[in-house]
């Protein structure tokens, strides 16, 4: 059932939007499912990871469900069910800019805000300080994987509402204001959208719109 979902929710509208050939070149040949999460020393949970373009694991198997297998209940199964969606996105985000680096013009803005302490950021100084999340804030690979990959699983309309959410006259704790946590956030989305463009000749609207549907044709 996983591999199944995911050659819907990942090889399907990249096949779709990009190609056999880019995909026979770049993806991934070997996936390797664990039944349970992976425990990193700080505490945090690892659900995947990508090892040189040629590897990918993912964690929590034994978690996975979906619309009609036994025992779904989409109240309390489609947050995991789209974390795996967005740990394979954020996972072959980083397997693209393995092969194509991502141009320094994404993370400019966020240079000298990114920290290794991210567990302690909260969610909310995560989005004040112009990131996705509080992994994004963590260093600029990550940043990159988690704008795609919540980008693609959680949708636009999530994006744009996350953005709007950003009063423009906070001041954050570490001195950014909301106006520059916003241009911050739209500037990382308009360089992610060229990258697809001009690295891989993929238009980012329309593979954003495939995945959802197909996320949507799966969960509900």
């Amino acid at each position: 059932p996983v591999m199944s979902a995911i050659k819907k929710v990942w090889i399907d509208p990249y096949l779709s939007e990009a190609g056999s050939l880019f995909l026979k070149n770049i993806a991934p040949k070997f996936f390797i499912l664990v039944g349970s999460p992976a425990y990193n020393g700080d505490g945090s949970i690892k659900l995947g990871t990508a090892e040189g373009g040629r590897k990918v694991v993912l964690y929590d198997i034994n978690n996975f469900r979906v619309n009609g297998m036994p025992g779904y209940n989409a109240a309390t199964d489609t947050a995991g069910v789209l974390e795996q969606f967005h740990t394979i996105q954020h996972e072959f985000a980083h397997i693209l800019d393995q092969n194509v680096r991502v141009p320094i013009a994404f993370s400019a803005s966020s240079a000298n805000s990114y920290t290794s302490d991210w567990l302690n950021v909260a969610d909310t100084d995560a989005r004040d300080n112009g990131f996705i999340s509080p992994y994004g804030n963590s260093s600029r690979d990550e940043d990159w994987a988690e704008m795609v990959g919540f980008e693609l699983i959680s949708g636009q309309e999530y994006f744009d509402a996350y953005v709007n959410s950003i009063d423009p006259a906070n001041v954050s704790a570490t001195g950014i204001t909301g106006a520059q946590a916003i241009q911050r956030l739209r500037g990382k989305e308009a360089a992610m959208v060229q990258y697809f463009d001009q690295a891989w000749n993929i238009n980012f609207d329309q593979l954003q719109a495939r995945i959802r549907a197909a996320i949507n044709s799966i969960l509900y």
